[in-house]
């Protein structure tokens, strides 16, 4: 039962970065999409 309760807990520990390793993704893929979106528009690429 101690075994399983740390277990437990050690999942929390990389929920945070997890999700802060995600946003940044997203982030970068937004950023990117944005400035493709710019160069299509502008250059008509």
């Amino acid at each position: 039962m101690i075994k399983d309760t740390n277990r437990r807990g050690s999942w929390r520990k990389y929920v945070t970065p997890t999700i802060i390793e995600i946003g940044i993704v997203i982030v970068i893929l937004f950023i990117a999409a944005i400035v493709e979106w710019q160069m299509t528009h502008n250059l008509g690429i």
